[in-house]
């Protein structure tokens, strides 16, 4: 006889692992292990030490029952805490991140299982949560908010597949989620960086109807510009507050504390809709950037989606350009530690021997005296990479070794930072380990979809391993979300190869010779266009162009090549059987 169901009100929490199936692709004999000491040693302890019930493990994912909220959210936050300190002490292997999803509410009871919306909802905050975070359901947050000791972004609502009514979102803060050894929480990593507004957005539409349409697309900025971590977003709460009213800018950043505003409006016409977006700097009132887009509006969240990833793709480089421009005005005796990254990022930018050294210089003294944020880090083990790629470092290995030590620093102190997963992907890339590469680019990319690196790094480890066809979006990205990029010789570089990797030759030489227009003399462009011209049988060109590579590379002979591309590479032959081609005899 079967069991009648049973209702409750309870706290769910479900969490699973960012990108299980790439890591189950990289390694599944290593990553069921690393899975299973993670539960073993932190989750179900946490579990148990904050009075859950595990509901069910479902391979990457667990579902728990709590009583009070307040244990759930506690025990997500020892949760995080806990994996971020253990992925902090790992070298050489892929880290485990989770993601998990909290909701209170009516839940029907089952032998020992659990269903109903409640449930559903928990789940779907789960999957809309940033890897390594915690998303809350506005019932969740109701409880908790002064009971613990942490600090929430308000997300506004979202609507999620299968749940009739609009979810309300909050997401606890990563900056503070982590408490000192005393128990209270940790100062707000560099509050003084400037802050971003995102103002509702006007509809200029005829049809008042269209307000809800216009307002989801000031919530999906809101979240995409979120994914950056470059600067913090003034939450929707705070933002909503002002809709409708009318004040100047400079008064709009003194209520909010916002450096930036970025505001808009939307006209719908028919199957049409026009959305213009507008970068000031609210203490000058001048505008920084503007754009419009236009769109047909078949389907209306991909239409948010699309155009808000995109606004916040040009808006926080534009603020970069803006804050790196401010800093070198600045008195040297007034920089801070942020002042001074920001230094370093503008004489790397300049692309010269001198400015890289700069760069080099002011990163090395920022991680000597133990910055507390992660983008130092991140950015010198990119330099070291550029380092590796130019020939300019005597010792691979240890500049290999360096690169992974950075790149742990900026995950300890951030285990969200898109930067960081970009930094150990860059270090795994050049180790050889090219699957670990893809996954810890892979997790960059889910951290921010909008960046332009990420993307990049993903697409370029991607055609190394052997995966070309698949690796082409995420080079392609890389150009189309940063056309004026002081990395595009990189991106053009990797896209090179991406259609090197499918054979798609006469492609890859315009993409090439489009590369080496920029940097003439960077050795591995001169390579690639060789070995494309060897493969086309474009002859006297492809001599030519051996000759101009030979005369940058001393390369003996075949064993001399595989030690200086990279290692374990898929193209390492096809680029070898190209350099014949074009006549070269080592």
């Amino acid at each position: 006889m079967q069991t009648p169901m049973k209702r409750r009100l309870a706290a769910i929490l479900a969490a699973d692992v960012v990108g299980y199936s790439r890591l189950m692709g990289i390694d599944e004999a290593g990553t069921l292990s690393r899975l299973r000491t993670h539960r073993d040693a932190l989750i179900e302890p946490a579990i148990a030490a904050h009075r859950g019930r595990i509901v069910k493990w479902m391979g990457d994912g667990v579902l728990t029952e709590f009583a009070s909220a307040v244990d759930a959210v506690a025990c997500a936050a020892a949760i995080q805490r806990g994996m971020s300190q253990r992925n902090a002490a790992l070298s050489g292997e892929p880290r485990i991140v989770f993601r998990i999803g909290i909701n209170v509410g009516d839940i029907l009871v089952e032998d020992d299982d659990i269903h109903g919306d409640s449930v559903n909802v928990a789940a779907r905050l789960e999957a809309l949560a940033d890897p390594g975070g915690i998303f809350l359901s506005a019932d969740a947050y109701r409880h908790v908010r002064h009971k613990l000791d942490l600090q929430f972004d308000d997300l506004g609502e979202h609507q999620f597949k299968n749940i009739d009514d609009p979810v309300h979102v909050y997401r606890v803060r990563s900056d503070v989620a982590e408490l000192s050894e005393n128990g209270k929480p940790k100062p707000p990593m560099l509050a003084h960086k400037p802050a971003i507004a995102v103002l509702p957005f006007r509809n200029l539409s005829a049809d008042p109807d269209q307000e809800y349409f216009v307002d989801g697309m000031t919530e999906d900025i809101i979240t995409s510009l979120s994914y950056w971590r470059s600067f913090p977003v003034i939450s929707q709460n705070s933002t909503f507050a002002l809709k409708g009213m009318e004040t100047s800018g400079k008064k709009i950043s003194e209520q909010l504390g916002a450096r930036y505003l970025v505001q808009g409006s939307v006209r719908c016409s028919g199957d049409k809709v026009r959305i213009t977006a507008e970068l000031t700097d609210a203490r000058t009132d001048r505008s920084l950037w503007s754009q419009r887009y236009d769109r047909e509006l078949a389907d209306i969240f991909e239409v948010q989606d699309d155009v808000a990833f995109h606004i916040a793709a040009a808006v926080t480089p534009e603020i970069c350009r803006t804050e790196y421009q401010a800093t070198l005005r600045k008195n040297p005796d007034d920089l801070n530690a942020w002042d001074i990254y920001l230094h370093a990022v503008s004489e790397r930018s300049l692309r010269t021997k001198d400015g890289v050294r700069k760069a080099k210089q002011h990163l090395e003294n920022l991680v000597r005296n133990a910055a507390d944020f992660p983008e130092p880090y991140s950015l010198l083990a990119l330099i070291l990479s550029d380092e590796i790629v130019i020939f300019s470092v005597q010792d691979v290995d240890a500049a290999i070794s360096r690169i992974f030590q950075l790149a742990d620093k900026a995950h300890a102190l951030n285990a969200n930072d898109p930067a960081a997963y970009i930094s150990r992907a860059i270090a795994h890339f050049w180790k050889g380990e090219l699957q670990y590469a893809v996954g810890d680019a892979g997790l960059a990319v889910q951290a921010n979809p909008s960046s332009p690196l990420a993307n990049a790094w993903l697409g370029l480890a991607m055609t190394h391993v052997g995966d070309a066809v698949a690796a082409e979006p995420y080079a392609r990205a890389a150009l189309t979300l940063s056309p004026l990029d002081p990395d595009r010789v990189l991106f053009l570089t990797n896209l090179t190869l991406c259609l090197l990797g499918q054979r798609r030759f006469e492609e890859a030489l315009n993409t090439c010779e489009d590369a080496l227009s920029l940097a003439p003399r960077l050795g591995t462009l001169l390579g690639l266009h060789a070995v494309i011209l060897g493969h086309l049988g474009h002859q006297p060109l492809a001599s030519d162009a051996l000759k101009r590579y030979l005369k940058i590379r001393k390369i003996r002979n075949e064993d001399d090549y595989r030690r200086i591309f990279v290692r374990n590479s898929a193209l390492t032959e096809l680029n070898i059987a190209g350099l014949r081609k074009a006549g070269w005899s080592g």
